[in-house]
């Protein structure tokens, strides 16, 4: 019989990968009302809708993609980069420094899932 706290099992990784999507979109449309980076802005949005997707079907992918979580952290990162990039660019007080750290934990992240053996 399971208990409870394995049948309500939350996935993390499906959370952190859910609003590192949301994250990225937002800023996309943040991005997308001057007209001058509309297209950036339109990147950032397919971007972010494509982090959306891996975190909801990532467990598909895992089995299908050799170091797919390894790729999807490492992307993150850098996606996470960039925006913290663009809000330091944009005076903001403390959020760059959010980005910043979550693109250091993804890079951390996304190295060690590289190097560990995955269980067949």
């Amino acid at each position: 019989m399971a208990t409870q706290s394995e049948s309500k099992k939350i996935d993390k990784e499906a959370i952190t990968h859910t609003l590192t999507g949301i994250t990225v979109a937002l800023k996309g449309i943040d991005k997308i009302e001057n007209i001058e980076k509309f297209w950036f802005g339109l990147i950032l949005i397919l971007i972010g809708l494509g982090i959306l997707a891996l975190g909801i079907f990532h467990h598909q992918i895992e089995h299908k993609i050799r170091n797919a979580k390894a790729i999807v952290f490492l992307a993150e990162s850098f996606v996470l980069s960039l925006v913290g990039y663009l809000y330091l660019h944009e005076h903001k007080t403390y959020i760059q420094y959010v980005c910043f750290a979550a693109s250091l934990g993804f890079l951390i992240a996304g190295i060690r899932a590289f190097f560990t053996k995955r269980k067949e």
